[in-house]
């Protein structure tokens, strides 16, 4: 296919999206099958895995073994009567390529939009595109399996030989489960399963090289990924991962959690909010990963879950378009002062809740600052009494008497009261045990202190509490900007990165790590286009739930059961079943009054929102407006 050609299948494309009725037949010119430049050209206008939605059609670009379901390719979509180009990445299916070079090539190609006026530029642009992914993929394939190849050498080489008496032990990535590999005489890799039932299993370079760079299917889909992954990372097998055969092998509790970053997402009214108190108590009962995903896709049990016996444990926020990492994290905000200070956001505050459950249920600890501060302040100030603090100088003394978040407030011996001492500087100072902060005038007074709470730390008996979980639910999690949001922190969030890894945050210049008793559980609209580009970081660190429509649900209208699932048959053939109306807004009618309220001022605004300038609409909603004498009766 040559250049004009192309602009006559793209010209197509975008007239029978606009002005054609029957858009899910495919009839385009046969030249499409001649691809463009050596790429494989398809077009959907809404089936399929694909990035977008869809109420988003899209004309993707296919080359080096890229698949629209498994991979990244440069795309056309139209929205808005705009034809909008970038990197496409398949939804549902992460690609082999490194997560590093996929953002890098996706700021290189990224982001514009052409009215179909600008076709002469969108070529332009396209051919500009496609050469600059040929460029860049091209040479990452070659240098990538020149070191894929160069790391598997060096991986099989510390694998003890199969015969030997040891083997490897890994873990696989979703429940944790070991199993052995060994080196086998061919130069492959031997994988066993620690059942007597496993069959014997084996991979190698040839099939590792296919499925990485060829987009292959995995053979052994627990355990090749893990392989996988060690060897692009060159991740060799360590003189701990290596053990004797006949050993004691401990294979942990398949029913304890192991994921603890969950979105849950769907059509309006499917219940998502519903499902996260119910995904709430389901984790508070130590139910499995399974049994947990399990119960909440079946989408059944429409009775309310109450976690009030929790909520000082769960805490709950919006995200929209201009909230940041310094409404999340921590920034500079005026205070009920009217001056400048840090404050903690709300993910650094449950975070901290969290941690210091995990450290008092911990066998051997040492007591927490806020513990400390607690007991050295707490009890006299709710009483309205100060606390003398003797200085090193003899006789000299100041008095602390009031304190809040950030600061206390004390008067000197002389009786002058307008001084004030920073709580995080404190804290600071006995996390190290020392004050290496303040120097001058005010040390003669955190000092004091400092030596007060650290006493308290190293004379405390301090018991053992029951381990809590703690949970911070994210609604709309895709419409705020994912990077602006969690910043640097968006690594650390991963399951196997909890309580291990630290980081300094960029304002108060403090450790962090994010704790494992920590459920971050977002929701997420199906119809709402954000999805569409939604950030790569965010979806590979999330274990994504999808909730749909349950008929079962509505149980006590008979006609209002009826137009639901009429309604949503016929949504589901117009624009595909991301769009069905969830099952909520129906399940409260009680009569056809009610029924004639939840359509008039809930169910029709969303289809003329759904079916906005499409002259389909006048249909969908008479299917509204159909007979209202049935009785209620099945």
């Amino acid at each position: 296919m040559n250049k004009q050609e192309l602009k006559e299948l793209i010209e197509e494309f975008y007239d029978k999206w606009q002005n054609t009725d029957g858009l899910w037949r495919n009839s385009f010119s046969p030249k499409i099958s001649e691809g463009y430049k050596e790429y494989t050209i398809k077009i959907s206008f809404g089936q399929g895995i694909r990035i977008v939605l869809p109420k988003n059609p899209w004309m993707a670009f296919l080359k080096y073994n890229q698949q629209v379901s498994k991979g990244i390719y440069p795309i056309v979509i139209i929205q808005d009567n705009l034809l909008k180009v970038f990197l496409g990445i398949s939804k549902e299916n992460d690609s082999n390529l490194e997560l590093s070079f996929i953002e890098k090539l996706k700021e290189k190609l990224g982001y514009k939009e052409f009215t179909i006026n600008d076709i002469n530029d969108l070529l332009n642009h396209i051919d500009t595109i496609l050469a600059l992914f040929d460029s860049e993929m091209s040479s990452y394939m070659e240098d990538s399996k020149n070191i894929f190849i160069k790391n598997y050498n060096s991986f099989i080489e510390t694998l003890p030989m199969q015969g030997s008496g040891k083997y490897a032990k890994l873990f696989t990535s979703a429940r944790q489960i070991p199993f052995k590999l060994y080196r086998n005489s061919a130069n492959g890799i031997a994988i066993n399963a620690f059942t007597e039932q496993s069959a014997p299993m084996s991979t190698n370079l040839q099939q590792l090289l296919k499925v990485v760079f060829e987009n292959s299917r995995l053979w052994y889909t627990s355990y090749e990924p893990i392989i996988i992954k060690r060897i692009q990372n060159n991740d060799l097998i360590k003189e701990q991962e290596v053990e004797l055969e006949g050993g004691n092998i401990e294979i942990e509790d398949p029913m304890l959690n192991k994921i603890k970053n969950i979105i849950l997402y769907g059509s309006p009214g499917v219940g998502k909010t519903h499902n996260t108190n119910k995904l709430i108590r389901l984790i508070e009962d130590s139910k499995s990963d399974r049994e947990i995903f399990e119960t909440i896709k079946a989408n059944e049990n429409s009775d309310i879950i109450d976690i009030s016996d929790i909520n000082e444990r769960v805490k709950f926020i919006t995200f929209h378009q201009s909230f940041g990492y310094e409404d999340f994290i921590e920034g500079f905000r005026p205070n009920e002062e009217g001056n400048i200070g840090l404050e903690k956001g709300i993910f650094l505050e449950i975070c901290n809740d969290a941690e210091e459950n995990l450290l008092k249920s911990s066998e051997e600890r040492k007591v927490p600052f806020k513990e400390a501060f607690n007991r050295l302040f707490k009890e006299k100030i709710e009483k309205e009494e100060s606390v003398k603090i003797d200085l090193k100088r003899t006789g000299s003394y100041f008095k602390v008497n009031d304190f809040n978040d950030k600061t206390i407030y004390f008067e000197k011996q002389s009786g002058t009261t307008k001084h004030t001492l920073s709580i995080t500087s404190l804290e600071k100072m006995y996390d190290v045990e020392k004050n290496d902060f303040i120097n001058g005038g005010l040390a003669v007074y955190y000092e004091p202190i400092l030596e007060k709470l650290l006493k308290i730390k190293r004379e405390s008996h301090v018991e053992k509490v029951e381990r809590k979980n703690y949970y911070l639910v994210i609604d709309e999690i895709n419409r705020g900007n994912i990077s602006k949001i969690f910043g640097e922190l968006i690594t650390f969030i991963e399951e196997d990165k909890r309580d291990t890894l630290e980081v300094t945050l960029p304002y108060s210049k403090k450790l962090f790590k994010i704790p494992s008793n920590l459920y971050i559980i977002g929701t997420m609209n199906s119809t709402d286009k954000s999805i569409a580009l939604i950030d790569i970081a965010l979806r590979r660190r999330f274990t994504f739930l999808k909730m749909k429509p349950n008929e079962n649900l509505i149980t006590s209208h008979a006609k209002a059961k009826k137009i639901f699932n009429n309604l949503n048959e016929r949504i589901t053939r117009d624009l595909g079943e991301d769009y069905q109306i969830g099952h909520s807004y129906f399940m409260k009618i009680q009569n056809d009054d009610d029924l004639d309220f939840v359509l008039d001022y809930k169910i029709i605004p969303l289809l003329e929102e759904y079916y906005y300038g499409d002259d389909r609409l006048p249909e969908v909603i008479a299917l509204c407006k159909q007979d209202t004498t049935w009785g209620n009766d099945e």
